[in-house]
């Protein structure tokens, strides 16, 4: 048990120091303000400390910080959920979307194919965007029929689901441009 807490105090004060370290150069240079976005982040920060042990309110910390750009920022609050339940299938598909931001595709890719393997706790797209994360990272790795094959799964699960509709025809027009053979 002192082990585990001794874990949860320090991912606490990472973040706090990881938080604090990059709202601090905002507030000198003046891009901090008391606006809504920045009131959402700080009131998810004060949940994450009241409740360090809660993964969803790690993981919504984490869409909050990529929202604004902060990408490794939201990396670590993302990793943090996922020490505290890795069969989260939701952070591991935002876990995705932030590793290809941070171009490590590779690991992109695993945690969006773990994502599906535990398929367990989604969010409101459910697996639809694990699938829609995988498609992008194959986009950007030049791998168009595979990303077109996970933007076609993306509405398989969720036909309704117009970021990966959008992105499948971003597919379909770059295949069509390259002379590539267009699926079925």
């Amino acid at each position: 048990m002192q082990l585990k807490l001794s874990w949860i105090v320090l991912w606490i004060m990472t973040a706090a120091c990881v938080l604090m370290l990059n709202v601090k150069p905002l507030q000198a240079a003046g891009q901090y303000d008391s606006s809504p976005g920045w009131t959402v982040i700080e009131s998810q920060f004060a949940e994450v400390s009241a409740n360090p042990e809660n993964p969803t309110a790690w993981n919504n910390l984490g869409q909050l910080l990529f929202f604004i750009g902060k990408t490794p920022e939201a990396l670590l609050a993302y990793d943090h959920a996922l020490m505290l339940n890795p069969d989260y299938s939701l952070v591991l598909a935002n876990r995705c979307g932030v590793l290809s931001q941070l171009e490590s595709y590779t690991m992109a890719l695993q945690s969006c194919d773990m994502a599906l393997e535990v398929a367990h706790l989604w969010g409101a797209q459910g697996a639809a965007l694990a699938w829609d994360n995988r498609g992008d990272v194959l986009f950007r790795l030049e791998d168009y029929q595979e990303s077109l094959r996970s933007f076609e799964q993306a509405l398989a699960v969720n036909p309704d689901y117009q970021n990966a509709e959008r992105n499948r025809q971003i597919v379909l027009d770059q295949l069509e441009k390259m002379g590539g053979r267009l699926p079925d």
